[in-house]
């Protein structure tokens, strides 16, 4: 093999050969891949139950409560079209949404809920849910019978049934989450 030498610029001979057995090559370790840590079985397995009883509770929200309340939206983006429309005051406007009888929907349908489920699996806190369920709808039924009198006070009626309405959406909301993830629980 000639080389060229750097300060006169000649051909130099390089003779030498490397003795194969006395040159060793260090050994190179392989490539190290760092793998996320796995989730559990369970985390994973939780993360469906939240899942799968969030799409529930939306799916209980949008069908009970938005179409419960449809009706009045829509009366109020009517009457706004309309001339000589007055603008009704915020629980007035509450005491026309019979929300007593948006009150008596969700929990009734919460306490079948929580009484089918129960049925499969007893859980004092779903037997709790199921009894304000009933409370908060016998509540809403005496009140009902009386909002359309001739003598009520509409702001009164339109206050107390957002009260009852919020304290319903609220332990039907509940039963509802309970029931569903109860119910993925077993599913998966």
């Amino acid at each position: 093999m000639t080389t060229t030498d750097s300060a006169s610029g000649e051909g130099v001979e390089n003779t030498a050969t490397p003795d194969a057995q006395s040159v060793t090559v260090p050994a190179q370790a392989p490539p190290q891949v760092s793998t996320p840590p796995q989730p559990s079985p369970e985390a994973v397995a939780a993360a469906a139950i939240r899942t799968e009883a969030q799409l529930q509770l939306g799916g209980w929200f949008a069908s009970s409560i938005l179409f419960a309340l449809m009706p009045t939206f829509i009366q109020v983006l009517a009457g706004r079209q309309t001339a000589g429309y007055v603008q009704p005051e915020f629980l007035e406007l509450l005491s026309r949404a019979q929300l007593y009888m948006v009150c008596i929907g969700i929990t009734i349908q919460a306490a079948v809920q929580a009484l089918q489920e129960m049925r499969k699996k007893g859980s004092a806190q779903l037997a709790i849910l199921c009894l304000l369920n009933l409370i908060i709808m016998f509540i809403a039924t005496l009140l009902a019978s009386t909002a359309d009198g001739p003598t009520t006070i509409k702001p009164m009626v339109g206050q107390q049934s957002m009260f009852l309405f919020l304290g319903a959406m609220l332990v039907s909301g509940s039963t509802t989450w309970i029931c569903s993830k109860e119910a993925a629980r077993r599913d998966l």
